[in-house]
């Protein structure tokens, strides 16, 4: 694969993750926008916004603490801990948008980690081999 078409996947790659991200607020501006007096209040509260990037640190934790947990189950264990977390948040009075929505930004919290892991393949250069 030549480094065009390299390019030409990451930047793809990265345009999906990024509207992953952008789901959630896009409900928001669909909510600004409709007529009539103020808009409604953010469903999205600030800490919910903050579970794609404490997923992945998260998940960083277990693998620090729990090596034998296969590489494959962790996107699993995402949506997961996202959920739980919104549930939490849920029963603190915080947040309203449900689980499900909790999964979704955990599972975006697997993009964010792969769009960082791509970025440092790109940026640093490969070790040289012997």
């Amino acid at each position: 694969m030549n480094r065009k078409t390299k390019t030409s996947l990451f930047v793809i790659l990265t345009i999906v993750l990024l509207s992953l991200l952008a789901a959630p607020f896009a409900v928001l501006a669909a909510d600004a926008s409709s007529p009539g007096g103020t808009p409604p209040a953010s469903p999205i509260s600030p800490l919910a916004a903050l579970i794609p990037l404490v997923v992945p640190v998260v998940i960083a934790l277990l693998k620090a603490f729990q090596p034998k947990i296969p590489s494959m189950a962790l996107p699993i264990i995402a949506p997961l801990l996202g959920a739980v977390a919104d549930i939490v948040l849920h029963y603190a009075g915080i947040s309203t948008l449900g689980p499900l929505w909790g999964m979704v930004l955990g599972s975006a919290g697997v993009g964010l980690r792969e769009l960082q892991d791509q970025l440092k393949q790109t940026i640093l250069p490969a070790p040289a081999s012997k």
